[in-house]
């Protein structure tokens, strides 16, 4: 029986130390973070819409959004 374990292990430490770069981290923010914002504003348009600094019906309605979103996934 061959055993890998020490193999995989450096290669996810290898790929920790490459997640750590900060050309990685830019990369990261590009691929990732700018593509989920804008999906984000997407998914509340309606609660992002009806915001008022006033209101305090706004957290309740964004809490319930978030929650039906959660339990279709």
């Amino acid at each position: 029986m061959k055993v890998t374990f020490a193999d995989s292990f450096y290669e996810s430490l290898e790929t920790l130390r490459r997640h750590d770069t900060w050309w990685y981290k830019i990369y990261q923010t590009i691929r990732y973070d700018i593509p989920r914002f804008f999906k984000t504003i997407w998914l509340f348009r309606k609660e992002l819409y009806t915001y008022y600094v006033w209101d305090n019906s706004y957290p309740m309605n964004m809490f319930k959004r978030g929650l039906v979103l959660l339990a279709d996934n």
